[in-house]
């Protein structure tokens, strides 16, 4: 691919660290009007098809979907280990291995099955699993223990000071390694990785109801401190994604 690198350095690098959030703004007092109006495009002389609200099959899962929404107001009701263990297997987990573990396929989408991802879930509120900073082992369907403590004051700084940790459960970080989708992909690969933790964020947001939990993602957070709290370095594997996860509703 040409003229993918400035000064030697690779273009995906470079926008990486260049939107990385270093610091918040705590002194914006009121939200500009222009963050809360939502625009929906229409072609208005075009002839429409209106489509039916309800699928005439019984099979048709429509409440997953209906109940598919951020939640930020959680219960505080401790995390069970057969929760966590449903979100990590159905969300980002293998669902299908037939031969060698280079051709077992995962319950996301990815550009030329290379699954760049990461799964870090950060344990908060739990009876079951001791509180620290874990690593999804895909492979043997395990949690890794890396830190031990409870760091939720630590990611409640480390997100703006968003009120919804005080009460999740755990937070779900996922982390790119960025060269083994770039390795076919070449620059290209950076757009698919976000692409591919989209897909896999959608799944934590269709089980989690079904499980009792709410969920919220989070775009916004200091990167080279998550990153430091994993002990990754930033550039060879970054944090892209934050999932919340708290009690709501019912099971």
């Amino acid at each position: 691919m040409k003229n993918d690198r400035i000064l030697g350095i690779p273009l995906s690098v470079m926008l990486n660290e260049n939107t990385k959030v270093k610091r918040f703004d705590e002194n914006l007092s009121t939200i500009p009007s222009s963050w809360l109006k939502i625009h929906y495009k229409i072609y208005p002389r075009m002839e429409r098809l209106y489509l039916d609200k309800k699928e005439k099959t019984t099979t048709f899962p429509r409440d997953i979907f209906k109940k598919r929404r951020s939640v930020r107001n959680f219960d505080s009701k401790l995390l069970r280990k057969g929760q966590l263990s449903a979100i990590l297997l159905y969300s980002a987990g293998i669902t299908y291995k037939s031969g060698t573990w280079d051709s077992a396929l995962r319950a996301y989408p990815s550009a030329g099955a290379r699954y760049p991802l990461e799964i870090y879930p950060i344990i908060l509120k739990s009876k079951e699993i001791g509180s620290g900073a874990y690593h999804y082992n895909v492979k043997e369907n395990s949690i890794e223990l890396l830190l031990e403590g409870n760091f939720g004051n630590i990611i409640f700084q480390l997100v703006g000071k968003q009120e919804m940790i005080k009460t999740a459960s755990a937070v779900i970080v996922i982390t790119c390694i960025f060269d083994r989708v770039q390795s076919k992909y070449g620059e290209r690969g950076y757009r698919y990785a976000f692409l591919e933790a989209g897909h896999l964020a959608q799944n934590i947001y269709l089980i989690s109801p079904l499980l009792g939990l709410g969920c919220c993602g989070i775009g916004g957070f200091l990167d080279d401190r998550i990153n430091s709290l994993l002990d990754i370095d930033g550039m060879n594997e970054s944090a892209i994604y934050l999932l919340a996860l708290g009690g709501y509703g019912r099971e």
